[in-house]
């Protein structure tokens, strides 16, 4: 068996998109970087099966209930303690 085509047995597709979205947003990264990554992942491991873009994974990650919700504080961008 060719040691490149492995499947990965520590992420399932849901822990997969979701540790993607966390990277996402802790590291403030834009959608577009995250495409770019998806289509690296999706080139590079052409057996496995990843959302093709930021759309289609932040879409799995709206069907659990899990979306960000933006809150304004303040007109003036004040920090909340």
């Amino acid at each position: 068996m060719n040691p490149y085509m492995k499947v990965c047995t520590k992420y399932l597709k849901l822990s997969f998109i979701l540790k993607m979205y966390h990277i996402k947003f802790m590291s403030w990264m834009r959608d577009k970087t995250i495409t770019m990554i998806l289509d690296l992942l999706n080139d590079t491991f052409e057996h496995v099966k990843f959302p093709n873009s930021f759309y289609e994974l932040k879409n799995v990650v709206t069907k659990l209930g899990l979306n960000d919700v933006k809150i304004s504080v303040c007109p003036e961008d004040c920090m909340l303690y």
